[in-house]
């Protein structure tokens, strides 16, 4: 009987131990990571990258073809091919 009694009780401290690692322990790990791999890495490219970060797409060519003479209407859409 105290052989049952020592294994379930094992079993409950193993399951707390699981429990705290799955709720407290991997968030604080997340957060760490988080904060010491992607913060340094997004001050870097703010810092460094900046022209990179704001290009305006605006001037440069294009492999879209101009389209004209057209006319924007609904019974011209159920001519397209």
């Amino acid at each position: 009987m105290k052989e049952k009694f020592f294994l379930i009780q094992r079993r409950i401290k193993e399951w707390i131990t699981q429990v705290l690692f799955k709720k407290f322990l991997t968030p604080i790990i997340l957060f760490i990571i988080y904060f010491v791999i992607l913060g340094p890495t997004s001050i870097i490219a703010k810092l460094f990258f900046r022209k990179a970060l704001s290009k305006s797409t605006y001037n440069q060519n294009s492999n879209w073809l101009e389209v004209k003479n057209y006319e924007g209407n609904l019974e011209n859409s159920y001519e397209q091919s």
